[in-house]
């Protein structure tokens, strides 16, 4: 499908809905959920947050599908969209996004 010229393709990553206790509160739950500790695994071969980032990453979603309304995404008062990085390390991550419809 050809994108529309009314249609503006858009990312939106709303972390400054995100406070910083609310990140503290994620942050500890998935150092419970899935501990940095290599003696908790068998795969290990890329280091101590290896294996915790498969876990996260089963655990969070790695794709969703919005709904667009006038050219905005239609979320309620309180969603955003939040993107978490599992691995110690910055990664350069690919964001692809597809529009159907019209």
């Amino acid at each position: 499908m050809a994108l529309d010229k009314k249609m503006k393709p858009f990312l939106i990553m709303q972390g400054a809905f995100m406070t910083t206790s609310l990140i503290g509160i994620w942050n500890n739950f998935f150092k419970k959920l899935a501990p940095m500790d290599n003696n908790l695994y068998k795969h290990t071969t890329e280091g101590k947050d290896d294996m915790p980032a498969h876990i996260k990453s089963a655990l969070t979603n790695s794709h969703l599908t919005l709904s667009v309304k006038d050219n905005k995404i239609t979320l309620g008062t309180w969603q955003g969209l939040y993107l978490f990085e599992h691995r110690l390390e910055n990664q350069i991550r690919k964001i692809s996004y597809h529009f159907i419809g019209n």
